[in-house]
This record gives C-alpha cells, sequence and structure tokens, in this order.
C-alpha cells in the first residue's frame, strides 16, 4: 500500500508515473532512453539546407535581373530610317523603276515613271516607256543644238531629248514655237523609239550629245502647241 504524498510505481518499474512526476514522460527502448525536448539533429539540417537553396534562388535571380538591366541600358536606341521619296518623286513600290509625281516642277513622268530619274543611269534606256504619252511640268531647256529638237533637264547626265513635230501650216517648215537654253517649260507628248541613226539625221554630234541619244534609244515627240513657256531658271 502506498503512502500519501508517495508516487505510483507499477510492479515493473516502467510504464507510466503519476503525482508529481506526471509532467515528464521517458520510454526506454533498445538502445536507450530519448526525450522530445530534444528533436533529431536530421530535422534541423534539413531546414538550414532549404534556407540555403531558397537564398540561392534569389541571388541567382537577382543577378539575371541586374545583366538584363545593364544590357538594355548599354544598347542604344536605333535610329529611324526614312523611306520617304524625294520632293516631287514617289515610291517605286519596290519595283526598282524611278518613280515621280506627276504634275510636279521639274519633273518629267509618263505614268509613274520618272524619265529624268530613268536616264540619270548611264546604263538605262528609255525603251521601256515607249508609245506612252509623257507630261513635263516646269522643266528646264538644257540646250538646243538642233533646229527641231532640245534637251530637258537639269544636266547633261539626266537630261531627255525633245523632238518638235514640224508645223502642219507649211510641210517641212520648222516649228514657230522659240525654245532657248535656261527656260521653264509645260510639254506633253510621246515617248518614240529611233535608231542608231537618229542623232545624225537631226544634225547631232559627239558634243551635242549623239552617243547619249543613241543609248537612250528613244525620245520625246512634242507637238508645238503642247509646249509652253512658263518661265526661266
Amino acid at each position: 500500500m502506498s503512502r500519501p504524498g508517495q508516487d505510483h510505481v507499477t510492479s515493473s518499474g516502467t510504464g507510466k508515473a503519476t503525482g508529481a512526476g506526471a509532467g515528464r514522460q521517458q520510454t526506454t527502448g533498445p538502445h536507450g532512453a530519448t526525450s522530445p525536448d530534444n528533436p533529431k539533429p536530421g530535422g534541423r539540417w534539413l531546414l538550414l539546407a532549404l534556407a540555403g537553396l531558397i537564398i540561392l534562388g534569389l541571388l541567382i535571380w537577382a543577378l539575371t535581373q541586374c545583366g538584363t538591366s545593364s544590357q538594355d541600358q548599354a544598347a542604344p536606341p536605333a535610329a529611324p530610317t526614312s523611306n520617304a521619296p524625294a520632293p516631287g518623286a514617289a515610291a517605286d513600290g519596290g519595283t526598282g523603276v524611278p518613280s515621280a509625281a506627276a504634275g510636279t516642277p521639274g519633273t518629267l513622268v509618263a505614268g509613274t515613271t520618272s524619265l529624268f530619274g530613268v536616264v540619270a543611269d548611264p546604263g538605262a534606256a528609255l525603251t521601256s516607256v515607249v508609245g506612252q504619252t509623257a507630261t513635263g511640268t516646269a522643266v528646264p531647256v538644257q540646250s538646243v543644238p538642233a533646229d527641231e529638237g532640245f534637251w530637258v533637264g537639269t544636266g547633261e547626265t539626266d537630261r531627255v531629248w525633245v523632238q518638235l513635230l514640224p508645223a502642219d501650216v507649211v510641210p517641212g517648215a520648222e516649228s514657230p514655237v522659240t525654245v532657248r537654253p535656261g527656260q521653264l517649260i509645260d510639254l506633253t507628248g510621246r515617248v518614240t523609239a529611233h535608231g542608231a541613226d537618229f542623232p545624225a539625221a537631226e544634225g547631232i554630234d559627239t558634243a551635242e550629245g549623239a552617243d547619249q541619244l543613241v543609248r537612250q534609244g528613244a525620245h520625246l515627240e512634242a507637238d508645238q502647241n503642247q509646249i509652253k513657256v512658263v518661265g526661266n531658271s
């Protein structure tokens, strides 16, 4: 029989304690006793490893963001490009054929093709627009080497020959219109092909542009009534 105030112990000396010692429990195993107040070391290392992985991931993310920001700041913005045509010219639509807007001062246009733009290329010819009607607006007269013909253009490298059709009043007579170098004229005419003998037939020699006229392969035929002097260059 137990006396008052004495803890009760089972007959085997193990098991559950009551009384003043009941607040702490101890179990005995084959290798000794363990206490719940002291967790296993493996759990603590697992937590430390997980925290390390999180920190490492944050560092990698921060370095990646810094690198991207540095590249964005180092690359200068690309300069805007402009495909706008020159004044008086229109876009060629990707065909490579020089274009111009009809009615613009200083232009000679067949359809949408700038004749001045075509002949500016030394290897180009006007044969691609033969048969078309060309319109010139305030084009400068470059030189007048023949009685019935003259060059229009801004210079010797981008000029087109204009051949005046004879007046119908007197067959074979020269055209009464007077054209002089430096004038600005409006004109309308048909692009007409010619052969290699055309310059000689019109009395045009090498110094006056015979070779250039042969190379271009075509000229503009205009009636005198379709030519109007509008000013001087």
